[in-house]
């Protein structure tokens, strides 16, 4: 049975319950395939080696550990490590463990959500949070949103985080360039259209042409600058969806 679920760790569902109980088939399974850990018997859920190799494998093994195990900081940094995510399922004192969740920001800054509060006001928490996924700045603390690192950080890597942004920087001419020029997907043009209510200058537009084809397009038969700004502001949305139903 081992040589079989060193194959396949899932071939375990199938074995005898006796099997289910052997620690050493239970290893050689959950090294293959951490999720074989739902077939595990209820003691060897509690064995920190077999649960590690688990979480290792697949940290959403760590949804069927044993809870004590929620509790161990080496299970959990491997288990975050391989996916912050998994910090959703730490032990409360864990959420507060800096080392923990920096590893589990790192990897997915949506595990921001799961953090302690006060690793929420922590910059070296919240940075490399946003820095991984834009929108964690929606879960960081306040003063965070108004920070001109944390910010541009944020839009920078997904231009829809401006709207978690505190509002005067939200008008920031810098920042609000960074989001438009990173956010030419869905919803993109509507911060085109803000961007451009609040910063009618052309010579900023034009560096926006550039960065999408189909705004590259409406440039090449305008020799009139405000002809464009105003074809932009009005009809965009409209050419957008177009290229969207192609």
């Amino acid at each position: 049975m081992v040589a079989d679920v060193i194959k396949d760790g899932m071939a375990l569902e199938q074995a005898d319950n006796k099997l289910k109980k052997d620690r050493e088939v239970m290893l050689a399974a959950v090294t293959q395939d951490g999720d074989a850990l739902n077939f595990a018997d209820i003691e060897l859920k509690k064995d920190k080696e077999i649960v590690l190799a688990a979480v290792t494998q697949n940290p959403r093994a760590l949804t069927i550990a044993d809870i004590e195990l929620k509790k161990d900081k080496e299970i959990m940094l491997a288990a975050v490590t391989q996916n912050g995510f998994a910090l959703r399922y730490a032990d409360i004192e864990l959420k507060k463990d800096k080392e923990i969740v920096l590893a589990a920001v790192t990897q997915n800054g949506f595990a921001l959500r799961y953090a302690d509060i006060e690793l929420k006001k922590d910059k070296e928490i919240v940075l490399p949070a946003v820095t991984q996924w834009g929108i964690a700045l929606y879960f960081a603390n306040i003063e965070f949103k108004k920070d001109k690192e944390i910010v541009p950080a944020a839009v920078t890597q997904n231009g829809v985080a401006l709207n978690y942004a505190d509002i005067e920087l939200q008008k920031d001419k810098e920042i609000m360039l960074a989001a438009v020029k990173q956010r030419f997907s869905e919803g993109s043009h509507e911060l085109l259209k803000a961007f451009i209510r609040e910063f009618p200058e052309t010579e900023h537009l034009f560096l926006l042409l550039d960065y999408e084809p189909i705004y590259l397009t409406l440039k090449q038969g305008f020799k009139d600058q405000n002809s464009i700004l105003s074809l932009l502001c009005e009809d965009v949305v409209n050419e957008i969806n177009k290229k969207n139903m192609v």
